[in-house]
């Protein structure tokens, strides 16, 4: 809680086992992650073009080499350490083997503040189903249409067409019973089309 607000840290943690120079793609997950940051930073920062999205509040990459030394870097304020040391926390956990010589490599964390939201649609879906009830159907038409609007502006972005993945009930926050704001869309990459 900051200033009377909650947040919410994303946090990646990737091992990866050292085998030396990229060889294998021992670095996947963490060129994954990173990419993911960056897609976070050009698509949730301020001036965005692209609606409905959880704003990304700061970010920062800390990577340490097996010899625990490292280093970071941050989109934020000085503040941001202590944004991200008193937020609700997520983490994923990412291990790569090294190869043949199974020595423990570098330790790197991303992370990622947003603003906290206490209901995700999957919530709503679920309490409905609890109580034998359907879900509002203004409401739903209301979400759609948002949801339509920000999927678009993906689609028809001055730097390409995107294409985002991983949306579902459980990755569209609630604002309000009837706004919503998408998490997650960190997943989003150029898309590739066929032509015809």
């Amino acid at each position: 809680m900051k200033n009377g607000k909650l947040f919410f840290l994303k946090k990646l943690l990737i091992s990866s086992g050292s085998g030396g120079g990229g060889g294998g793609g021992e670095w996947t997950e963490l060129d994954g992650a990173r990419k993911e940051l960056e897609m976070v930073r050009k698509f949730g920062g301020s001036g965005s073009e692209v609606p409905y999205l959880a704003p990304l509040v700061d970010s920062s990459e800390i990577g340490s080499s097996g010899s625990g030394g490292g280093s970071g870097g941050g989109s934020g304020g000085d503040d941001g350490g202590a944004a991200a040391a008193a937020v609700t926390t997520t983490t994923t956990t990412t291990t790569t083997s090294g190869g043949s010589g199974k020595k423990r490599g570098g330790r790197h964390q991303i992370m990622m503040v947003f603003p906290w939201y206490e209901m995700t649609f999957g919530d709503v879906i679920r309490r409905c189903v609890s109580k034998g009830v359907d879900t509002d159907a203004v409401q739903v038409l209301t979400l759609f249409s948002q949801l339509c609007k920000s999927v678009l502006s993906f689609h028809s972005h001055k730097d390409g067409c995107f294409a985002i993945r991983s949306i579902s009930p459980d990755t569209i926050w609630l604002t309000s019973p009837t706004d919503l704001v998408i998490f997650n869309y960190g997943t989003c990459r150029p898309a590739r089309l066929a032509k015809v």
